[in-house]
């Protein structure tokens, strides 16, 4: 059911007729609930991605996760000049689905579109204006980021 073994076992196995989702928005849910039946991604957007990705990976509907994979590969792609705002986006989103144990693709791509566009020392040098409420994950992706220019984490 719904392309997702383990709503399949929730449903057949258990017999549960409901699932809590209040975890997650109402509108990413819904859109989570159409792919699903529709076998169409076209409704993720930037406001529901984060919870799509996260629903998608906990009811380990694979194809949904590669779609929403592809989506943030879409979005990097797009993005032809640096922007903090959106560099921030992509940013926040890998390193929150890293965090959660989903996905360390989405951290290569982010960095990768943070160097390729050669934004690494203005990102950081905004990102880290927050440095005491960054978790240490993200303070590891700062680093890695940097990679040998220490120099631009060490001036903040």
């Amino acid at each position: 059911s719904f392309n997702s073994p383990v709503i399949g076992h929730m449903t057949g196995e258990l017999h549960m007729t409901s699932v809590d989702m209040m975890e997650f928005t109402e509108d990413a849910v819904r859109v989570f609930l159409d792919a699903a039946y529709s076998g169409s991604a076209e409704a993720i957007t930037r406001t529901v991605f984060r919870d799509v990705s996260k629903i998608s990976n906990v009811f380990e509907v694979n194809w949904l996760v590669g779609q929403c994979v592809e989506f943030f590969r879409r979005l990097a792609d797009s993005m032809k000049t640096g922007n903090y705002t959106d560099l921030l986006f992509l940013f926040e989103e890998a390193a929150y689905l890293f965090e959660i144990g989903k996905n360390r693709q989405l951290v290569s791509l982010a960095l990768k579109k943070i160097k390729e566009l050669k934004w690494e020392q203005e990102f950081i040098d905004q990102y880290l204006e927050n440095a005491d409420r960054l978790s240490t994950k993200k303070l590891d992706l700062v680093i890695e980021l940097a990679g040998s220019e220490v120099n631009f984490i060490v001036q903040n």
